[in-house]
């Protein structure tokens, strides 16, 4: 319990600083080269989710956010003996999706935009993807993936030493 909230404060208190100072100190849509052509800091508003996907949306995502933030405090506080890696996991996902929230609700932009969230980390691979993101959504990317792979590799092995598993066993009854 401890290290999921541990962890997802760590993660708010990182994205708000830094989606704070982006706002307050670049431009709107300007842009500074940190790897030309690959990576830059750019103070970009947005009304969708991860990577500036389904934009318009934002009484969804905000409802869609605040069930996953009620369903992970509750795994916090009640799941006990799991791996602590899933215990990362919902860490991670539970302070980014806070992050993204507040900065939903309370707009942390100068800009008289509605309700955006500021991405700032923009970022292009190949010169064919580019996303644009914060550390709200670099987190709950990590926290998605890293939990992925731990179930669908070391879940059962976990299981094996005691925890509790995240995926169902099939049971053996004899046939």
């Amino acid at each position: 319990m401890i290290l999921t909230f541990a962890i997802a404060a760590a993660v708010f208190v990182l994205d708000i600083i830094t989606k704070y100072a982006v706002a307050e100190n670049i431009e709107l849509y300007k842009a500074i080269d940190i790897i030309p052509g690959v990576l830059k800091l750019t103070n970009i508003p947005n009304d969708g989710i991860a990577f500036g996907m389904l934009d318009n949306a934002r009484w969804l995502f905000m409802l869609v956010t605040v069930i996953f933030v009620i369903a992970l405090t509750a795994f916090a506080v009640f799941a006990k003996n799991y791996h602590k890696a899933v215990y990362v996991c919902a860490g991670l996902i539970l302070g980014g999706g806070l992050g993204n929230l507040v900065d939903r609700i309370f707009t942390l932009g100068k800009y008289d935009l509605p309700k955006n969230v500021v991405d700032f980390i923009d970022f292009c691979a190949f010169s064919v993807w580019k996303w644009s993101f914060n550390a709200a959504d670099a987190s709950v990317c990590i926290g998605v993936a890293l939990f992925i792979v731990y179930a669908l590799f070391f879940d059962k092995k976990a299981g094996q030493k005691g925890y509790k598993t995240v995926l169902a066993e099939k049971k053996n009854d004899g046939k």
